[in-house]
């Protein structure tokens, strides 16, 4: 396992040894409903992406920051692993947000909500100005 990040975009109060903030991401190999089996790093892209078991309800301000940041909403409930596995903390009910490097900026917590994390992405990054447009966004549905 490579050294953690513990500097820039990751939630500095979640990187430790046995944690996955501040590491690269493990990607498995999946198939979707169709069928189709590839690398999940093939689904993500080069996105920021948040990553759940199941839809995400989240406030206005979080919306509006994915959409001008371009973070990529996946339910990892649509695949099936082929090869390797997700973490237990997304199998558990627990959201995570990658950065398009596939590093974990961070993951909700008893204390840190999806929008709490969004939020912590867009203050990490220096993101000030949010559009005014209502589009949806991304979610592996409407790419």
């Amino acid at each position: 396992r490579q050294p953690a990040i513990r500097s820039g975009a990751v939630m500095i109060e979640q990187v430790c040894d046995d944690g996955i903030s501040g590491y690269l991401f493990s990607q498995p190999m999946i198939r979707d409903k169709a069928g189709n089996i590839f690398r999940f790093d093939d689904l993500i892209g080069s996105y920021f992406s948040l990553l759940s078991l199941g839809q995400v309800s989240l406030n206005d301000q979080s919306k509006k920051i994915i959409r001008a940041i371009d973070i990529k909403q996946v339910d990892i409930s649509l695949f099936e692993v082929v090869v390797g596995k997700f973490p237990d903390l997304l199998k558990l009910g627990g959201i995570l947000l990658l950065r398009p490097d596939k590093v974990v900026f961070g993951h909700t917590s008893h204390s840190i909500s999806a929008d709490d994390l969004i939020l912590k992405l867009q203050n990490s990054i220096k993101v000030k100005e949010l559009p005014a447009d209502t589009s949806l966004p991304k979610t592996q549905d409407n790419q």
